[in-house]
């Protein structure tokens, strides 16, 4: 009897916390569908007060930073969604990011914003690439050219003026940085060239610039294309172990093969060949540049700054840039039979040169 006793008791434990269980959910539920009673009552309230006052004329603006709390969260009807924010008296700026309208920005024979000649979308990979410089100035160490005397680089590299232009000022000047890094890198990769060339001349080693860097003195007066990082130059095939004997140990600029095989070698500004990716100047043995004489020579007179030195023929240039002078998001000609080209900085294209 007892064991029975026992287990009626536990059945009516169960049996309650069940029941008391329930009860809570019905209450729970019941106060949540007050509340939303109460929210509704507010609700018409509010929209009855509307409508009268709207019948007697008497309703008011809303507020220009009163908006749906989704629509704000999501910033489509956010104030100043899509737009730039811009300091008092700049409202008249078009949308191009420029620090200035690009129909301000002085005109220069060493670059050019015109949008038939720079496509926007070239543009804008300019500027975010000034605002990658900006957020990795510390930590690709770019921050060793804080010091640096940069007082003279609108004469001596004024191809970098373009990076004074490409971003709006938001507090600071964003261009500060970018121009600097153009001003002292194109100075130093100036001075390396002009050293190379004056060496292969002295020995006698026929060279030319090459591919961009040859682009960059027709087009852009005679300088380094603005956005260039290094210096192209090529000789003949025949001429590799004359090349690696004259700058091998030098003692001024650090000279290597390239680490990967690849036919060219690297001559860096500074003297241990840090940091890797540091201003350099690429000289190149691959019969790929000269496998046409008929297009290559005769090779051109032309300058690079006040530097004397030999470019391809024109002709060269129409097998190098088959989209014309407008190229610009660069190019990689691989062979005779194939370049890999792109039409105007903006589509892909591989087509027989």
């Amino acid at each position: 009897m007892a064991a029975k006793k026992g287990k009626g008791v536990t059945r009516v434990s169960r049996f309650t916390r069940v029941l008391l269980i329930c009860i809570a959910i019905c209450l729970l539920v019941s106060l949540v569908l007050l509340r939303s009673l109460e929210s509704w009552d507010a609700h018409a309230s509010s929209s009855s007060t509307t409508a009268a006052a709207a019948a007697e004329g008497g309703i008011s603006k809303p507020t220009p930073n009163a908006q749906p709390r989704r629509s704000v969260k999501s910033g489509k009807h956010a104030p100043g969604h899509g737009k730039m924010l811009r300091p008092a008296g700049t409202e008249a700026m078009d949308d191009d990011g420029t620090l200035v309208p690009i129909r301000d920005i002085p005109p220069s024979p060493y670059y050019a914003f015109d949008p038939r000649t720079m496509p926007r979308a070239f543009l804008r990979t300019l500027q975010n690439s000034s605002r990658r410089i900006n957020k990795n100035w510390i930590r690709s160490k770019f921050n060793r050219y804080d010091t640096a005397d940069i007082s003279d680089c609108d004469v001596v590299t004024p191809e970098c003026g373009l990076h004074k232009y490409l971003i709006r000022r938001n507090g600071g000047d964003p261009n500060a940085r970018p121009y600097r890094k153009c001003c002292v890198e194109h100075k130093a990769l100036l001075e390396t060239t002009v050293w190379v060339v004056r060496e292969l001349k002295s020995a006698n080693i026929t060279y030319f610039l090459s591919t961009g860097s040859a682009l960059g003195v027709r087009r852009h007066a005679g300088s380094i294309i603005p956005w260039d990082t290094d210096v192209d130059i090529s000789v003949y095939p025949d001429d590799e172990k004359k090349v690696e004997r004259l700058f091998r140990n030098n003692g001024k600029h650090y000279f290597r093969r390239d680490r990967m095989g690849r036919p060219m070698f690297w001559v860096y500004h500074s003297r241990n060949g840090n940091p890797r990716t540091g201003p350099h100047v690429e000289i190149f043995y691959d019969p790929v540049y000269t496998r046409f004489p008929h297009l290559l020579l005769p090779l051109e007179d032309c300058v690079f700054y006040c530097e004397p030195v030999k470019c391809p023929n024109i002709k060269q240039f129409q097998e190098w840039f088959p989209s014309g002078w407008t190229v610009y998001s660069g190019g990689h000609y691989d062979s005779p039979e194939k370049c890999i080209i792109y039409e105007n900085g903006m589509r892909r294209v591989t087509k027989r040169c």
